[in-house]
């Protein structure tokens, strides 16, 4: 991951998120690297080859409801009301999986 984020015109977001990682984390594991390889032990260089300097992009499958043709039943919902930097955002979201996703995204 870090010879990954290492690469130019490489965003370590982006392989962090590619790879379940906390970008944080990884932009703190490439700075670490960068410093012990300066700080005296020699580092071998790997070649890099093209495969690891592409970006594949990953396929992403969004589980979507069925049409509205049923009836709603009366499903559990919850109102959600965020405050940041002088903005609100509300939204009123059912009681699912998807919307646990985005809660836990939003929120940190």
């Amino acid at each position: 991951m870090i010879e990954l984020a290492r690469q130019p015109n490489t965003s370590v977001a982006a392989v962090a998120l590619a790879n379940g990682l906390n970008a944080n984390m990884l932009r703190r594991w490439v700075r670490e690297s960068e410093v012990s390889s300066k700080g005296g032990g020699q580092v071998a260089q790997q070649p890099r080859d093209a495969a690891t300097q592409a970006f594949v992009q990953l396929p992403m499958h969004v589980q979507r409801s069925p049409p509205a043709a049923q009836p709603e039943q009366s499903a559990a919902r919850v109102e959600v009301e965020i405050h940041r930097n002088g903005t609100t955002v509300r939204a009123n979201l059912p009681m699912d999986n998807c919307s646990a996703a985005w809660l836990r995204e939003v929120t940190r």
